[in-house]
């Protein structure tokens, strides 16, 4: 809170206890913009109009983290062709502030008609994410598989992939004809 000083002259910020107000402010807040992902400790120091320094404030922690988690997709690969029930393979992953992952599907033909598949809060490896079953899916349609990871900052990352079903088996070949060869 303010200082009550009626000879007040202002008040120098620090970062990890170094000054980062040039000048005097006349408010006990500062934006500090700029700054890398990391932690910063705060205080701030009261100044009279004879240039007496206060104690400092007490410190205020603020950790910055514009990171997203870990994101990729795996398998199936990219503009590969899949059939039946498909294990999804993928990582959605962060070390200390992991959210949930979401993993959707939709057609190509228009991606904002997304479903989720599955959604978890726990971090994940290069392992299943999920089995979509394509059984009932138009045969040669392409399907857009997206999976996003969130962190607790509400940073997000996203990967994709383009698949194409295709469950019937290919048709029975015709005009087999067999021939006799004489042995000598």
């Amino acid at each position: 809170s303010p200082s009550r000083a009626n000879d007040l002259a202002g008040y120098a910020v620090y970062r990890d206890g170094v000054r980062i107000t040039a000048t005097l402010s006349s408010e006990p807040t500062y934006r500090d913009v700029g700054l890398d992902n990391g932690s910063y400790a705060y205080s701030v120091s009261a100044f009279d109009r004879t240039g007496l320094q206060s104690a400092p404030s007490n410190t205020a922690n603020v950790a910055i983290d514009t990171m997203p988690p870990e994101v990729s997709l795996v398998r199936p690969n990219d503009a590969s062709t899949v059939s039946a029930l498909v294990t999804i393979i993928g990582t959605a992953f962060a070390v200390d502030d992991f959210q949930q992952y979401r993993l959707y599907v939709a057609p190509q033909s228009a991606p904002e008609v997304r479903q989720l598949l599955r959604s978890s809060p726990l971090p994940t490896r290069a392992d299943e994410l999920a089995q979509w079953d394509t059984l009932l899916l138009l045969e040669g349609a392409s399907f857009i598989i997206t999976l996003e990871a969130e962190d607790l900052n509400g940073n997000v990352a996203t990967d994709s992939i383009t698949l194409t079903v295709e469950n019937q088996p290919p048709a029975a070949p015709t005009g087999v004809a067999a021939q006799l060869l004489a042995s000598d």
